[in-house]
């Protein structure tokens, strides 16, 4: 009776032994695995792609043009959830541009706060008049912007560029370049003015058009060398 009881106790370890070897090579496969997914030491992959696309933002020849940082680029990106879920850099485009309609509704209602508060219609109440209706404008052109990108997003890099009949991403550029001008139309009319302290709200505006406009080119492989901001 007790050799069959050791026995029994015997062929329990062993089967507890076996069980443990196959749940730490379980978890192994597991692990492995999500980092090929994307979900390693840096996160689910969106927030992968979030990082390395503004390192290249950064770092690349976009640099120059965007006007962002890797730090400022990932916590602008961030800042709406979706990033985290993003597949490609056209998502990132899309992510960027609805960033910038809230920053541009954002500073929008800012400038009505100001001018509501201006009582005197001196050369800051001017400024700030001549920035309400950049504002408007870009309001108002900005969902076309991003309509006319969600109908390449489908081609990705394969979509044509400047095309002379054929939508392309051109069009998405050249549509981002004049929200850039209005952006900039305004930051510079404050920096002249007496509204100069209140520039960093609509500064950040003009940045953020840039980063869209950035990764609209990193999506479709189409560069704009001619934009005027």
């Amino acid at each position: 009776m007790a050799v069959c009881q050791r026995t029994s106790v015997a062929l329990a370890t062993v089967l507890f032994s076996m069980a443990m070897a196959v749940t730490q090579a379980a978890g192994t496969t597991a692990s492995k695995n999500n980092d090929i997914g994307g979900k390693g030491n840096d996160g689910p992959k969106g927030e992968g792609l979030v990082v390395a696309a503004c390192r290249n933002m950064s770092n690349g020849f976009l640099s120059t043009k965007t006007h962002f940082d890797e730090e400022r680029c990932v916590s602008a990106l961030r800042s709406d959830r979706w990033s985290a879920t993003a597949k490609d850099h056209g998502d990132l485009a899309m992510i960027a541009m609805d960033v910038l309609s809230y920053r541009s509704d954002e500073a929008a209602a800012k400038i009505g706060d100001i001018l509501s508060d201006l009582t005197v219609h001196n050369r800051t109440w001017r400024a700030f008049q001549f920035c309400s209706a950049h504002y408007a404008s870009m309001v108002r052109t900005l969902p076309a912007c991003r309509d006319m990108f969600l109908g390449l997003m489908p081609l990705g890099k394969k979509a044509p560029c400047f095309h002379p009949i054929e939508d392309d991403a051109g069009d998405v550029l050249r549509c981002l370049d004049s929200i850039g001008e209005e952006a900039s139309e305004c930051d510079l009319m404050l920096a002249n003015h007496q509204g100069a302290e209140k520039m960093e709200w609509f500064d950040k505006v003009v940045k953020h058009v840039s980063l869209a406009w950035g990764l609209v080119e990193m999506a479709t492989d189409c560069l704009d060398n001619d934009s005027h901001w």
